[in-house]
């Protein structure tokens, strides 16, 4: 964890935050997983970069088009159906 390895050490030793720091690495080190590249559509370098920095950034589209569109869809009859509701209540 990059944090961890840039815990502030001047003169005055470690603050009580890189303490934390540092006590968070061996319990980070239990959640980090073995890659399987069946387990899901990163790469393992995006994985790696996952435990080593809390995030990844992903330049490609993982999720097909229909399934995008379909989520579109669902949420916009809700808040359809929603917002007629309101109206038919009196309350929009």
């Amino acid at each position: 964890m990059a944090a961890v390895a840039e815990a502030n050490t001047s003169d005055a030793g470690p603050t009580e935050l890189d303490t934390k720091v540092m006590d968070l690495a061996p319990r980070v080190a239990e959640w980090t997983v073995p890659y399987d590249a069946e387990a899901g559509p990163l790469s393992e370098d995006e994985v790696k970069q996952f435990y080593e920095d809390g995030y990844v950034v992903i330049k490609r589209r993982i999720i097909p088009d229909e399934v995008i569109e379909g989520a579109k869809h669902a949420v916009a009859n809700t808040v359809d159906g929603l917002a007629n509701e309101l109206f038919e209540a009196g309350i929009i």
